[in-house]
């Protein structure tokens, strides 16, 4: 994939002029459509419902903990399940919330939403103990903005939870959510200094790292250089 960042650049910078990205942007990609097209549609009848049903279903149980006594788990046992299982229950009811809340607006599903993303904005890490190469236990620090499967994946549904909750989430929690997604993902990429092991890869953690990346600076990132500049250094690790 041959990008040139100044062409990438010359195209960005009508975007940012006119709001095409953060809540401009999931606007564009709803392509005309309105809330009340997608919940009159008789196609996406069968899907409204079974979101409804997990929403319903969430809002009756808490937020999973994961204290410390999971997350050791890996590397001391090699156990991943106990800790993966309830990671990836809080990204289930974060994806099933957000809908649920742009959809319905009700004011119950609004705050149980905003607890979510308040908790997985609390998690030490947000990639998986499995992906730190064993180091989940001695780089304590480094570890924190670890990117990997989860962490990137993570920050794109964020980032696109944020533009697509707009004006019904608190200003807080958007802010919060924001900052985060940026000091975790799109910093931390950034501030790299040399290639990470998965930009080298040939199979899905090229699409799911980049791609989440590159979505999740597209919804965030004002400045048209930068933005430029980060995604022709993700087109080679895209192409693959």
């Amino acid at each position: 994939m041959n990008i040139d960042s100044a062409d990438l650049y010359r195209g960005l910078q009508y975007g940012t002029a006119q709001g095409a990205f953060g809540s401009g942007l999931f606007q564009k990609l709803l392509g005309g459509k309105t809330k009340e097209d997608i919940k009159n549609s008789p196609l996406l009848a069968p899907l409204l419902k079974h979101i409804a049903e997990k929403r319903d279903a969430f809002l009756q149980t808490g937020i999973p903990h994961l204290p410390w006594s999971l997350f050791k788990l890996f590397d001391t046992s090699g156990e991943r399940n106990q800790y993966g299982s309830p990671f990836g229950e809080r990204r289930s009811r974060l994806v099933v919330l957000a809908l649920a809340s742009w959809l319905w607006e009700r004011p119950l599903d609004i705050s149980a939403l905003e607890d979510c993303i308040w908790a997985i904005c609390d998690e030490y890490s947000w990639s998986l103990p499995p992906f730190m190469e064993g180091t989940s236990l001695s780089k304590v620090e480094e570890n924190r903005t670890h990117l990997a499967l989860t962490s990137c994946e993570t920050g794109f549904v964020l980032a696109e939870c944020c533009a697509m909750l707009e004006g019904i989430l608190a200003p807080a929690v958007l802010a919060r959510a924001r900052a985060e997604i940026r000091r975790r993902v799109i910093d931390s990429y950034l501030e790299h200094g040399t290639l990470l092991y998965w930009e080298l890869m040939d199979n899905n953690w090229c699409a799911v790292c980049a791609g989440s990346i590159a979505a999740a600076a597209l919804y965030l990132v004002e400045d048209d250089l930068l933005l430029a500049g980060l995604l022709q250094r993700l087109a080679p690790t895209l192409n693959r």
